[in-house]
């Protein structure tokens, strides 16, 4: 396969997992404005766990495309090496997001010791950081893919 076959295979694998991370954030987003519509608290806690291990699911295999070997970062390195400070600091975020969903999940198990809305309260500006993260990594994988730097015409 060539290199652009195979930018081409990271790009369309990377949108078909991402469109499942922004349906899986929607999900999460909206059973934290309203329960899922589950009123009994177990069920709720639940709710929360299976969307939270869903998005840690989703994110370990979107991040595994863009950071694996012959990833989507790997590849926008070699087309733009002036973009290995912002892969870098991509793949530090990477690193927290997932931390942060590890320590959400441990919360979760714990069952009736934590008060869910404070778990709920937690997990809200992470949702924001994500949807922040996923929109500087679209303008990245934009700018490597689909921005004529000119040249030779």
């Amino acid at each position: 396969m060539t290199r652009e076959g195979a930018s081409h295979t990271l790009a369309r694998r990377f949108l078909e997992e991402n469109r499942h991370l922004l349906r899986t954030l929607k999900e999460l987003g909206k059973l934290l404005d309203d329960g899922g519509g589950a009123n009994d608290a177990a069920a709720r806690r639940a709710s929360t766990m299976a969307q939270v291990l869903n998005l840690q699911k989703h994110l370990t295999s979107l991040f595994h495309i863009e950071e694996g070997p012959r990833g989507l970062f790997e590849d926008i390195q070699e087309q733009r090496p002036t973009e290995e400070r912002k892969l870098l600091h991509l793949k530090k975020e990477h690193l927290r997001i997932l931390d942060q969903l590890d320590q959400l999940t441990t919360r979760l198990q714990g069952g009736g010791e934590e008060n869910l809305e404070a778990i709920h309260q937690d997990l809200r500006p992470l949702l924001a950081f994500l949807y922040e993260h996923e929109s500087k990594e679209a303008r990245l994988i934009q700018g490597a893919y689909l921005v004529d730097e000119g040249g030779a015409g």
